[in-house]
């Protein structure tokens, strides 16, 4: 004889016989049957990350994509567990470095050197597992071109101040000079005999160079 109830509680029992009422239960000592009603189990929840390309095998059923999945799993008791996996994938999107390096230098990634322009890829196993793809994108910068010009000869000190202004081709934006005399602005003015040479270094840390003598020419005799 079964019975579905709403609710816990207490139930007597009234039994039959071809449909003829023997009595209440109360009769045979009064039995009195309780009923619990036992409520489901909550899911146990299980967390997995594994690489991408990879597959988990979930109690038989094969899972290719991140979510959550439910199964049950049958105990020996009256009680069933309901496992709730959480699973995701760890992409293995190819992580970007872009560097920049100068002519006769050399970029150092895992493991290897790279001196020419282009685009390089490597392998990273990480400590979870999952290798990491290393995407370089690398450039090689031109050294700056420096020119001061000629060697300048005057004839006596009322020449001076002499300007002294060098033609620079280089790569990017705000070069950064540096003179003899310690100056940083892009031109300077010299007020006496020597050499005089200038350092400009582009944004990628590439250094062009040049250098000039100013002298006065010597005494003219007359005889």
């Amino acid at each position: 004889v079964s019975h579905l109830y709403p609710s816990d509680g207490q139930y007597r029992v009234t039994a039959y016989i071809s449909g003829i009422t023997i009595g209440c239960l109360s009769s045979l000592g009064d039995t009195l049957f309780t009923i619990v009603n036992i409520p489901p189990p909550d899911p146990i929840p299980v967390y997995e990350s594994i690489c991408e390309g990879n597959t988990y095998d979930f109690y038989g059923r094969i899972l290719t994509e991140s979510g959550v999945y439910l199964d049950t799993l049958t105990t020996g008791s009256e009680c069933d567990t309901v496992i709730e996996l959480h699973l995701s994938f760890i992409p293995q999107d190819p992580i970007p470095i872009y560097d920049t390096i100068c002519p006769g230098e050399s970029y150092f990634m895992n493991g290897n050197f790279y001196s020419q322009p282009g685009i390089y890829y490597d392998t990273l196993a990480t400590s979870g597992g999952c290798d990491s793809i290393l995407e370089l994108h690398l450039i090689v910068s031109p050294v700056p071109s420096v020119n001061l010009g000629s060697d300048k000869v005057l004839c006596g000190m009322e020449e001076f101040p002499v300007l002294l202004s060098p033609s620079v081709a280089t790569t990017g934006t705000n070069p950064q000079y540096m003179w003899s005399t310690g100056e940083t602005s892009h031109s300077i003015n010299a007020h006496q005999p020597g050499i005089f040479s200038v350092t400009v270094t582009n944004q990628a840390g590439c250094v062009g160079s040049s250098s000039v003598e100013i002298r006065l020419q010597d005494a003219i005799s007359i005889s």
